[in-house]
């Protein structure tokens, strides 16, 4: 989806919400996509953007197999909140990650290190940075939680 030029926080929550939507298809059904949306909105609600962090790359799972509808909604998720510094304007309140997000095997052990250790950066923000970010991240997961439970089919 195509990136807004102007410093519009909605827009880029609503992006960041197509995003981890995305991942409704095949074995992973809206049903499946809601509930682990679900729980990182009350993570991040209650705990705040590092905890629903590490929530989530707790729930990617380690790469071996078939990924499972919880594992694959949770890396679609985690990467889209990630990629909310790609934004240049958003970096003054969430630092951009340092690698390719979309490519980005969070699998593997040195990678959840990267990830904990942005997470990290993120947290380390003043608190009314944090707070913005927070409520970013809010904004979207609650709109991705929207978009997956339209794609439900009615009985």
């Amino acid at each position: 989806m195509p990136e807004s030029k102007e410093q519009n926080l909605d827009h880029l929550a609503a992006t960041r919400a197509v995003d981890m939507s995305l991942v409704v298809a095949g074995d992973v059904t809206p049903e499946k996509a809601e509930t682990i949306l679900n729980k990182a909105l009350g993570v991040v609600t209650e705990s705040g953007p590092f905890a629903c962090g590490v929530f989530l790359l707790t729930r990617c799972g380690s790469g071996r197999g078939k990924s499972t509808a919880e594992e694959a909604t949770a890396t679609a998720t985690l990467r889209a909140l990630l990629r909310f510094g790609d934004a240049e304007w958003f970096q003054a309140l969430q630092p951009r990650f340092d690698c390719t997000v979309r490519d980005f095997d969070v699998h593997s052990r040195p990678a959840k290190k990267l990830v904990v250790d942005h997470l990290l950066k993120i947290s380390a923000q003043p608190l009314e940075k944090l707070l913005l970010v927070q409520k970013a991240w809010e904004q979207s997961l609650t709109y991705a939680r929207h978009i997956v439970r339209a794609q439900r089919e009615k009985p």
